[in-house]
């Protein structure tokens, strides 16, 4: 009932205002027998230049089922701002709290790097279940010269729907990441999510301390969420950042607490230093997670715990035209019937600008698996692009265990208005299915205007991979 209200009053108080910026998509997928078409929508209305209101839809049109999402968003000059509707949360580096569908736990990555001034991220995307719905609220308190303190609240509560596939596999364990949003044919009962936290973030000069609490109940009219200890749960951590020049290093600590568990027994920790010159990086970020700690709202290791991990990873400006790298992860599995149960994946990597315009790079990749027996698994990849004012072509290779990817790519460069790209794939392998796989795209863009539309056709074929994909897509300023 309150998001249906808030749509019914926000939604037509937008088309009053004139800066209205909006995306369609119409996909259709075929693959023998297998039939797919979808829409896709997105509208963003702004309220001036500090308040937003954001809308997305999908449409499965051969289903008919449809889902979506929203938000509205309010901010007074950097002073306070007001999220409600569909959102992402990540407290300091992400212990207790990070985004549900983060790919990466390296805090020092820059697709994973969150500054603390402002955790709320909107969802823009239709798919609800991996995102917060509620509302947040960050206020800065003081600002007094090189002084800062900040405040951040939310509150989400969402509805699931649990299965009884669900119940079968023993998956409501985890309350939360396991259960749906959207409604299931075979529903059996629906459970509501709550969760709620705050951080209390304080800073001076270089100097940052977090101090960050979480709290999460599911409750449903049946008990058997409740069998093993995890309908409420509740975290608490703190974090200590200092920066020096070209450095950093930071550390956060963090409890759980749950109807099995008590605090003492789920204390786990991460830490991190990073160095920045002109010619090089280098960067360290060590895990312990404790064997009794429950985070499904952070990201310790991956998505894993209990476990202990080391990651590192540098680079080097060998000339102005060479730079090379590592990287370097080791993970140790403390839950496991195995006696050796951790894994090393190694990378190294290498960008080359042989002359103006004229690139190449590649990287070698391991994964050992220490388990009962020891494992290695390799792959390669090599890249040669070259760039000319109006055209760029890419060339590339790579090689694992099972298979092998060669792709050719042409696209069109510097156009002002129209721009096309065309590529190749062919892929082998050992088995049959990867025996013979091709991929031939075409795709064109053209802007006109404040408009931007685009088509793409993708064809399939080869064992097993016989599919067209037809993609179509409009956007900009309505």
């Amino acid at each position: 009932m309150f998001k249906l209200l808030t749509i019914i009053v926000i939604f037509p108080c937008t088309m009053l205002f004139p800066f209205v910026e909006g995306d369609l998509d119409y996909e259709y997928y075929k693959k023998g027998s297998e039939e797919k078409k979808s829409m896709f929508s997105h509208l963003l209305f702004s309220f001036g230049s500090s308040s937003f209101f954001d809308f997305s839809r999908k449409d499965d049109l051969i289903s008919k089922k449809n889902t979506y999402s929203w938000n509205a968003r309010i901010s007074s000059a950097d002073k306070i701002k007001i999220i409600a509707g569909n959102y992402h949360a990540k407290f300091s580096s992400g212990m207790i709290l990070s985004r549900l569908n983060s790919t990466s736990n390296n805090p020092f990555l820059s697709s994973t790097l969150r500054t603390q001034s402002y955790p709320f991220l909107p969802e823009s995307n239709a798919n609800k279940d991996d995102s917060l719905f509620g509302s947040a609220i960050s206020c800065s308190v003081i600002e007094f010269e090189d002084i800062e303190i900040k405040t951040h609240v939310f509150y989400s509560d969402k509805k699931t729907y649990i299965t009884s596939g669900e119940y079968e596999d023993n998956e409501t364990h985890r309350s939360y990441l396991s259960l749906n949003s959207s409604e299931g044919s075979d529903q059996e009962e629906v459970a509501s999510s709550k969760i709620s936290g705050g951080s209390i973030c304080f800073a001076y000069e270089l100097l940052k301390i977090n101090v960050n609490g979480l709290y999460s109940l599911t409750e449903s009219s049946s008990e058997r969420l409740k069998s093993d200890g995890y309908d409420y749960y509740s975290a608490a951590s703190i974090y200590f950042s200092f920066g020096i020049k070209q450095s950093e290093i930071f550390s956060e600590m963090c409890f759980s607490n749950s109807r099995d568990n008590c605090y003492v027994d789920t204390f786990s920790y991460q830490y991190g230093m990073k160095h920045v010159e002109k010619k090089y990086m280098i960067s360290f970020v060590g895990k312990n997670i404790s064997e009794k700690i429950y985070l499904p709202f952070g990201s310790p290791c991956g998505g894993k715990s209990p476990s202990a991990q080391n990651m590192f990873s540098g680079y080097l400006y060998v000339t102005d035209k060479i730079k090379t790298g590592a990287e370097i992860v080791q993970t140790r599995y403390k839950k496991m019937s195995q006696s050796e149960t951790h894994l090393i994946d190694e990378k190294i990597f290498t960008d080359i600008e042989i002359v103006k315009n004229i690139y190449i790079n590649g990287d070698y990749c391991r994964t050992k698996y220490y388990w009962k027996t020891d494992e290695n698994s390799e792959a390669l990849s090599a890249e040669a692009k070259l760039y000319s004012k109006y055209i760029s072509m890419n060339y590339s290779f790579s090689k694992n265990d099972d298979r092998k990817k060669i792709k050719s790519e042409i696209e069109t460069r510097s156009l002002k208005a129209f721009s096309a790209n065309m590529y190749y794939v062919r892929i082998l392998g050992k088995d049959s299915y990867y025996s013979t796989h091709d991929n031939v795209s075409l795709s064109m863009k053209y802007t006109n205007k404040n408009i931007t539309s685009a088509v793409s056709f993708t064809k399939g074929f080869g064992r097993g991979q016989n599919y067209n994909r037809f993609l179509f897509s409009i956007s900009g300023l309505i």
